[in-house]
């Protein structure tokens, strides 16, 4: 069974997003921000990510680039985010995010990306 790590710091948008993937059968890792998303990196195996820009401690791009850098990792990365500007969607990509959406979501476009990253 394939296991996402959403990272959020919104308890509802967490509760919404992994409710709607159990029922697609994903299991699914909740992390509040990024220290206890690099947490939950090192704990679970994790196939993919969901991840917020704006939280407390370490932002979204600190979880990027913790992955991209650090652990030299290819694992795809979905950004959820209220952050529209071009500015910080052509930073997340350029950081190595494999997606970027607009909160609030279309959750079927969101199920669409993340089965297209996990069938990859």
């Amino acid at each position: 069974m394939k296991k996402i790590l959403i990272v959020d710091d919104g308890d509802m948008n967490r509760d919404i997003l992994s409710k709607v993937l159990k029922k697609e059968r994903i299991e699914t890792v909740e992390a509040v921000d990024g220290v206890e998303a690099i947490k939950a990196l090192s704990e679970h195996d994790i196939d993919l990510i969901v991840l917020d820009i704006m939280m407390p401690q370490v932002d979204g791009f600190g979880v990027i680039n913790h992955v991209r850098e650090i652990l030299n990792s290819a694992l795809p990365i979905i950004i959820l985010s209220s952050l529209g500007d071009k500015e910080t969607i052509n930073k997340a990509t350029d950081s190595g995010a494999d997606g970027y959406f607009v909160k609030p979501i279309n959750i079927k476009m969101i199920l669409e990306k993340i089965k297209a990253l996990l069938d990859e």
